[in-house]
């Protein structure tokens, strides 16, 4: 992946920048030998001249924090070469131009690169242009069969491309920095839209003291290394924000409108021995219950429906949206998951509750934030995945 800042530039003879493309006008990258991703050419994939792999320009998300409403800019924009933002290319070409006393246009016998690395970014696209498109069928007698099946693969299709990148949301109360600098790269590979890291009653203070908050360009990176492995472009949205409960009731409803998201907060049950017939009891602190105003599957006539002691990720409720927008039947979650002793009890569970999060549990073992996350997303994503399709083909 690549910033837009380093597409290659030349000077014309007005002594203005324009853009270094070749002849078929693709964007070039060069990268300088030592570059990580230069030495990943090199030493693992082994790549020669023309050779083929994939890449991309990322699309940066916002990172704000929400204590001094002040909004990060991780790295120096450039105007000219935005245009490029969010597009990425299965057809990308390399050649090794040699430095030193290296001649040859190749990895060394030990893997070592010759020198810089330039890319040609040919046939670039976004990756939501990928689908073929239905309007190119007509649909009459004689093209139904085929109108129908494309227009099966196109939403499919729609479900499969939006499935990393605008469908999940996750609070996560911050974890140590050494695990949270482990995780990150987790969270944007699993794809998310938007982060919020928020304090909680279990979450010492001065983790926000870390490198990674007094740079938060630390954070873009991290979250890119995992945009790296999962061929994605979309660094997501980052928010840090240093008390919960004003966020809860001044910012939640505008981020994640009560409409489109089901709210889901994740916290572990315990179970106990019945003194009196021996057999486990599960202790639900909470006593959550899912009071949405209104929801698919619930009868408003009865109050809403009742959470039963263990809810599942598979049992969330999501709400129903409006039938003429063209994403009514798009599934989004926003995921809250504590520290790993849980959530304060009964305290911030009351709190989540109040605004309509549904408790859901992997079970009573108390696990490590980088399990519990990454197992959490994995169900978050497909369960959308699966109730979008089928509201696709309901309707």
């Amino acid at each position: 992946l690549f910033d837009t800042n380093e597409i290659n530039y030349v000077k014309n003879d007005n002594d203005d920048f324009e853009e270094h493309t070749n002849d078929d006008d693709s964007p070039i990258v060069t990268l300088p030998k030592q570059d990580y991703r230069t030495m990943h050419a090199s030493k693992v994939l082994g790549l020669k001249n023309n050779d083929t792999l994939r890449a991309g320009i990322v699309k940066d998300g916002d990172i704000i924090s929400l204590t001094n409403h002040q909004h990060h800019q991780s790295y120096k924009k450039n105007s000219s070469t935005e245009k490029y933002s969010g597009y990425i290319t299965d057809e990308a070409t390399i050649q090794w131009i040699p430095e030193g006393k290296i001649k040859k246009a190749e990895p060394t016998k030990n893997g070592d690169p010759p020198g810089s690395l330039q890319i040609t970014l040919h046939s670039l696209f976004r990756p939501e242009q990928s689908n073929r498109n239905i309007k190119d069928y007509d649909n009459d007698d004689d093209n139904d069969d085929d109108y129908n099946r494309v227009r099966a693969e196109h939403d499919n299709n729609n479900i499969a491309n939006t499935d990393a990148s605008s469908r999940i949301s996750l609070i996560l109360a911050l974890p140590r920095p050494l695990a949270l600098a482990r995780l990150l790269p987790m969270i944007s590979m699993m794809g998310i839209q938007h982060l919020i890291l928020t304090s909680a009653q279990k979450v010492p203070k001065d983790y926000f003291g870390s490198h990674l908050f007094r740079n938060t360009n630390e954070i873009r990176k991290l979250l890119i290394e995992g945009l790296c492995q999962a061929g994605d472009v979309n660094i997501p949205n980052v928010t840090i924000v240093n008390r919960l409960k004003p966020f809860l009731e001044d910012d939640l409803d505008d981020l994640f409108p009560r409409d489109e998201y089901a709210r889901v907060i994740a916290h572990p049950y315990r179970q106990m021995k019945n003194e009196f017939n021996q057999t486990d009891t599960i202790i639900d602190s909470s006593s959550i219950s899912t009071n949405c105003t209104a929801t698919e599957g619930s009868n408003m006539n009865d109050g809403g429906p009742q959470a039963s002691n263990v809810l599942r990720m598979d049992d969330v409720i999501f709400p129903i949206r409006n039938e003429n927008s063209e994403k009514s039947s798009e599934k989004k979650i926003l995921l809250a998951v504590g520290p790993e002793g849980g959530w304060a009890e009964p305290f911030e569970l009351e709190m989540f509750q109040s605004h309509e999060f549904q408790q859901i549990t992997l079970g009573s073992r108390i696990l490590r934030s980088d399990v519990a996350v990454i197992s959490l997303l994995s169900l978050a994503h497909d369960v959308c995945a699966r109730k979008s399709m089928k509201a696709t083909v309901s309707d």
